[in-house]
């Protein structure tokens, strides 16, 4: 059965080209060719993103991992208000 397929895809190709006219028939296989070698191109352009997404992403863990976390305002404020509590909290115990 497959055979028979393949064959029959081979003998519908070879018909279809056979009956076209020379100049015709290099403009299909050069249009069957880049299209061949543009989705190639394309499979490694995506291959290729992928390569520096990846790396990129990687690099941005290493330096969450190598910085310290950033004071922020608010944590400055939290941090204050948490001192004053138990600098009031530590005079109120004391007689």
């Amino acid at each position: 059965m497959v055979a028979s397929v393949e064959s029959a895809a081979l003998w519908a190709a070879d018909t279809l080209l056979s009956r076209l006219e020379g100049p015709v028939r290099v403009k299909v296989l050069a249009a069957f060719v880049a299209m061949v070698i543009l989705g190639i191109g394309l499979m490694l352009l995506t291959f290729l993103g992928a390569r520096v997404t990846r790396r990129y992403m990687a690099i941005g863990e290493d330096r969450r991992r190598l910085r310290p976390p950033a004071d922020d305002d608010w944590l400055i404020a939290a941090r204050e208000a948490r001192q004053t509590a138990e600098q009031d909290a530590a005079e109120g115990d004391d007689p």
